[in-house]
């Protein structure tokens, strides 16, 4: 896949920017394996649980964003049919999920539970980072 092949699968994936998310709102997310629970803190900062492995009781972490499978990241931001991926604090191992399938937001009084295709349509690419694929 070439960089603006990204680019344009990125203004067109279905999700949401962390900027989006207030702190205490929660997300289900549901990969192709597992079915996360994700309270997001505020800057990039969540606690997870959903992985019998990883995270079976939640811990912290550092959401980076979201990949294709490659090394380009779509940072700060949850993308159906992408990898999302997150790091613990003061580990160097990052860690990524299988594609996510839905992505749903725990009803509160500012947030709707379903989610549509984004309103910033800009991406945001990075290229260095080694994660472990397929969690």
């Amino acid at each position: 896949m070439t960089l603006t092949q990204i680019g344009r699968s990125a203004s067109e994936s279905e999700g949401i920017y962390l900027r989006e998310i207030r702190p205490g709102e929660t997300l289900d997310i549901r990969t192709k394996n597992h079915l996360y629970s994700v309270r997001y803190l505020g800057y990039g900062a969540a606690e997870i649980s959903g992985h019998s492995q990883i995270c079976p009781e939640p811990v912290l972490v550092n959401i980076l964003g979201s990949t294709w499978g490659g090394s380009a990241l779509k940072t700060g931001f949850l993308g159906v049919g992408l990898c999302l991926e997150f790091q613990h604090p003061g580990e160097q191992t990052v860690t990524r999920t299988s594609p996510i399938q839905a992505i749903i937001r725990q009803a509160s009084e500012s947030a709707s539970p379903t989610l549509g295709p984004s309103r910033d349509l800009s991406p945001n690419l990075a290229a260095s980072h080694s994660p472990n694929p397929g969690t």
